[in-house]
């Protein structure tokens, strides 16, 4: 839990499980003053056989028995009320430290995959991360909740044993063989199936979250195809499994109550008529027999709930070790950040040239290298576009380019100097418009000044960059104008719309160079021909890359680089022809 846990969470912790010891000894005295009140109940003239109740009597000046016992009821309930409010205070403050401390881990998880490189994405689902984010880190902190309800109890049962033996050995030994067999056995045998449930739960979680974003990320095709019966029974089959796995996992977390309670009880009345049998007194039982009592009335469900905690603890477990993997990588990452900012002071500029210097690369998974000794060079404002058969990796190129993902060798320079020395830099030099444009269920301003908070938004940098996307006037159409909400991913919008609030997008940073993956290619060629001619008007301004299948997006490149095979061919303007009638003719 170290890597999970920081610094501030372990200070509370500690000093919560101070707190919890002192709620130990209240709880010892809230028991302990019950003893003289029945003890001078049965027997008056032990006032004057004690010495501390001789001590009491003559420090308050008290005359009688009946004086005495008043103070004495008097005392407990100050004891009581000290004690009581003790308790609400340490359980304030526990749910305080738990339910902040969740909150904050569920911050620190989602920047840890906001934070990881854009394979690291690719390879995963978000359904699984999501889990992780919002289930997962709950599952944690109950785990570390059940372990400070088991220290907890544990001082308790610990402070009212010690003061049962010294109060009577013999039942209060009884007690404790029985009551630890039972809470032995009980575990010995739940705990394998309780290991299985948590696995269980864990993936009936993810499946959950999986179907569900699937169908409402499909829902235009679930509808076009009439599968709405299949994403339904889908949703159903795994949601009636996460029921089946929490009724579980409660009803083994209360079971160990009424056997504890059946245990207890029987223990204490067996060696009761063991007692009885032997001849003891039944006049001298009666006042431990009763602390005996209150006390088991304290004892029994703390030792339910230690048990309960301990079968949650097994539960809970696989989201505990998925939490861990997942913070040794957020260290991994961390130490790639401080050697990132001792970077920062590189300046990057590009006044001349982007260099593709031996790039290799090859996706985790794969077996075969994408790109091989791939070089080429990219003019200050030139018109570039990356051609060739789909898999040749094309897409794989622009995204080292644009510095989501990382070769294995090789580097991207921007006049002369590699962009990996200062990325947060070049991030901010390059723009990117992709082929389906994301947009948030949100405003039009939202969703062109993408990430940036309300009160930095730029409104007329908004406004320029619409012009110039040549969306502006439609905007203005609009009875909300700008504060007109796209819906979910754009649903209100068109496709040529969308094209353009992504390109909007990616110019209101004023960037350098525009890397643009296939951006046409999802639309009917009039709306392309529209898309292109706000693009071709950045010619000679921007540096600009585009990815194109369909030929008509290549009419104004200054040159094309042929992808295949992994290796880049460079065409100048009369290779390009050749290139187009070549292709034109398949």
């Amino acid at each position: 839990m170290s890597y999970i846990l920081t610094h501030h969470t372990k200070v509370k912790l500690c000093f919560l499980l101070v707190m919890t010891i002192g709620n130990a000894f209240l709880e010892l005295a809230g028991v302990a003053t019950i003893y003289p009140v029945l003890d001078i109940i049965m027997n008056p003239d032990i006032i004057y056989q004690n010495e501390i109740y001789t001590w009491l009597m003559h420090s308050f000046k008290l005359s009688n028995s009946e004086q005495f016992l008043i103070l004495i009821c008097t005392l407990l309930i100050i004891v009581y009320v000290i004690k009581n409010l003790y308790y609400l205070f340490l359980i304030r403050f526990q749910f305080h430290v738990i339910y902040q401390d969740e909150a904050n881990l569920s911050k620190r998880l989602h920047n840890i995959y906001i934070d990881q490189d854009y394979l690291f994405h690719v390879s995963h689902n978000a359904s699984e991360l999501i889990t992780n984010i919002n289930v997962s880190t709950i599952h944690f902190y109950s785990t570390l909740l059940a372990l400070i309800h088991i220290f907890t109890d544990g001082c308790m049962v610990l402070a009212l044993g010690v003061y049962l033996f010294l109060t009577d050995p013999l039942i209060s030994l009884g007690i404790v063989i029985v009551l630890g067999l039972s809470m032995g056995l009980f575990m010995l045998f739940y705990r394998r199936k309780s290991k299985k449930i948590g696995a269980q739960m864990r993936e009936a979680n993810y499946q959950n979250q999986k179907v569900t974003l699937e169908a409402y990320n499909g829902i235009k095709e679930i509808k076009a195809f009439h599968r709405e019966d299949f994403f339904k029974a889908t949703f159903s089959l795994w949601r009636s499994r996460l029921a089946e796995t929490r009724e579980k996992h409660l009803f083994y977390t209360g079971m160990p109550k009424p056997i504890m309670e059946l245990c207890g009880i029987s223990a204490v009345l067996v060696l009761l008529i063991i007692q009885i049998s032997v001849g003891v007194d039944l006049q001298l039982l009666i006042p431990s027999l009763s602390v005996m009592a209150f006390a088991a009335m304290r004892l029994m469900p703390a030792i339910s709930r230690i048990v309960g905690d301990l079968n949650n603890i097994v539960v809970y477990k696989p989201a505990i070790d998925a939490l861990y993997e997942n913070f040794l990588q957020a260290e991994v990452l961390e130490k790639q950040r401080i050697t990132q900012s001792r970077n920062l002071h590189t300046t990057l500029d590009l006044q001349k040239e982007i260099v593709v210097q031996d790039i290799w690369f090859r996706y985790p998974q794969g077996e075969t290298d994408i790109l091989q000794s791939t070089n080429l060079v990219i003019r200050k404002s030139e018109f570039v576009a990356l051609v060739g058969p789909s898999g040749a990796g094309k897409s794989t190129l622009a995204d080292i380019i644009l510095g989501i993902i990382h070769p294995q060798q090789g580097k991207i320079l921007s006049d002369g100097v590699d962009v990996r020395l200062n990325l947060d830099q070049w991030h901010r030099m390059v723009g990117y418009i992709p082929q389906s444009i994301y947009l948030m269920d949100d405003s039009i301003r939202a969703n062109v000044a993408f990430g940036f908070p309300p009160e930095k938004t730029d409104e007329k940098q908004i406004w320029a960059v619409l012009e110039k996307a040549q969306l502006a006037e439609f905007v203005r159409q609009l009875p909300d104008g700008l504060d007109t909400r796209v819906g979910d991913r754009g649903v209100m919008l068109s496709g040529g719309q969308r094209q353009r609030i992504g390109i909007a997008r990616a110019l209101y940073t004023d960037p350098d160079v525009l890397v643009l993956d296939e951006a046409t290619s999802a639309l009917d060629i009039e709306t392309e021909e529209a898309v292109m001619n706000a693009i071709d008007s950045f010619k000679g301004e921007k540096t600009l890359i585009v990815i194109a299948h369909r030929l008509t997006t290549l009419r104004n490149c200054d040159r094309l680089f042929e992808v295949t095979e992994q290796q880049v061919i460079s065409h100048n303007k009369s290779g390009m022809i050749d290139y187009i009638e070549r292709e034109s003719q398949k």
